[in-house]
């Protein structure tokens, strides 16, 4: 087997003291990514409905964001919002408490392993994470990519709650 290369530590050019492969730390980056981008649109329904400005939703944390989002679905029931509206909120809250649970706090709090060596040497990292709760275990840069898709699963009923948020409190404004 040949002597391990001694790019280890390079990512883009840059040189860190940290073993990591540039294809995992990207595919880790991604998903982190795709999560925050999923922070952004919570904050975007509670400060469009009006129940936060936009300082106070983005400094909540993540499952303060997820509590947020179930005061705002109570406060829309109480103003009489409709089936559709509650039901489509509710889908959001799903949406992202899953992506939170499963895949935030699986990539936040898990540690690397190595996950082997590539043809030519260079160290391949992994992930795992199990603490009875997130069995976050990945080898390779594509089955991060594959968390970073399965965070992705929630755009669409984030999307639908602001669209459905956004028509309500236009509608009660017009009132």
């Amino acid at each position: 087997m040949a002597e391990p290369l001694d790019d280890t530590h390079t990512t883009d050019g840059e040189h860190y003291r940290t073993p990591a492969h540039p294809l995992v730390i990207a595919a880790i980056g991604r998903a982190m990514w795709n999560f925050l981008s999923l922070e952004e649109s919570v904050v975007a329904i509670l400060y469009e409905s009006g129940a936060y400005d936009l300082s106070d939703a983005r400094s909540l944390m993540a499952g303060g964001k997820e509590d947020a989002l179930r005061d705002l679905k109570s406060w829309l029931e109480a103003r009489s919002g409709s089936r559709e509206l509650l039901e489509s909120v509710q889908r959001s809250i799903d949406a992202f408490g899953h992506a939170r649970r499963e895949y935030r706090n699986a990539l936040s709090h898990a540690v690397p392993f190595t996950a082997g060596y590539a043809p030519d040497g260079t160290y391949l990292p992994g992930l795992t994470l199990d603490t009875s709760t997130g069995a976050l275990r990945a080898h390779s840069a594509n089955e991060l990519h594959e968390v970073a898709h399965r965070i992705e699963d929630a755009v669409d009923p984030l999307s639908d709650a602001r669209s459905a948020v956004r028509k309500f409190v236009e509608s009660i404004e017009d009132s």
